[in-house]
């Protein structure tokens, strides 16, 4: 079946910030199915339920734009990292490293999709509170950090205004909430960007979730169909036709 190959997942909208008692992660948890054969990538539908924020060690890493890579989710590689790196490398080190590991452990074509996504790393590297912020530019990888104080954040947003280090991450939370939900709305992105939006807090090299952990059930795209076939994934559509075009797709 073509959906196979060409099934195509991604959305997101990440902040990152250091407050007053920690380093606070947001993103969101909307994902939008489109067909990556149709040169458009125009959206097909979204649900919501993705995890976007995953824990590495005392760190946390996020991703932007595509999620599925050679029919396996961000998840599952993130699992197979973890088994061959027991150790885990220092926040200044841990994006490169995830991006090597992907590298071998990835076919090209998906490679390419993942290194074009923004990552954001969070996390302490003696006692300093660390943001990595990774982003393809002019077919280089550019990684920016912000040590001590400031924030990293997908796009510009509310939150330019919002922030402050004297704030604690629980705020800072709220903030960029309202952040991601009100760029979603101005930027007419409610297909790719919405949902519930997780936030954790890392503090002292302690990573609790402030609100909405991850809960998502499914690794791969076969497990993922089989959830929107027995429609435990609620499916929203920009358009109705879309619903039509998504069965005529995936064949159901």
């Amino acid at each position: 079946m073509i959906y196979r190959n060409t099934l195509g997942i991604k959305g997101t909208f990440l902040i990152s910030a250091i407050g007053s008692n920690g380093i606070m992660m947001a993103s969101d948890t909307r994902s939008n199915i489109y067909d990556m054969s149709n040169p458009q990538n125009s959206s097909l539908a979204f649900f919501d339920g993705t995890q976007k924020t995953h824990v590495l060690g005392n760190n946390l890493i996020s991703f932007t734009g595509t999620s599925i890579f050679d029919g396996y989710y961000t998840c599952h590689f993130i699992e197979e990292y973890l088994k061959q790196n027991p150790t885990i490398p220092t926040i200044s080190n841990l994006i490169e490293s995830y991006l090597s590991f992907c590298k071998n452990n990835m076919s090209t074509n998906a490679f390419e999709r993942l290194r074009a996504n923004r990552i954001i790393a969070a996390g302490y590297e003696r006692g300093i509170p660390i943001i990595n912020y990774y982003t393809w530019y002019k077919d280089f990888g550019v990684i920016n950090s912000e040590r001590n104080y400031g924030f990293a954040q997908s796009d510009e947003s509310h939150f330019n205004h919002l922030y402050s280090i004297n704030l604690t991450c629980e705020k800072l939370g709220a903030l960029a909430q309202y952040a991601i939900y009100q760029y979603s709305t101005d930027n007419n992105k409610r297909h790719c960007i919405g949902g519930e939006i997780s936030i954790a807090k890392i503090e002292n090299n302690e990573i609790c979730w402030l609100v909405n952990p991850p809960n998502q059930k499914w690794r791969c795209t076969e497990e993922l169909l089989k959830l929107i076939e027995s429609e435990e994934i609620e499916l929203m559509y920009t358009k109705k036709e879309d619903k039509e075009n998504l069965k005529k797709f995936l064949n159901i």
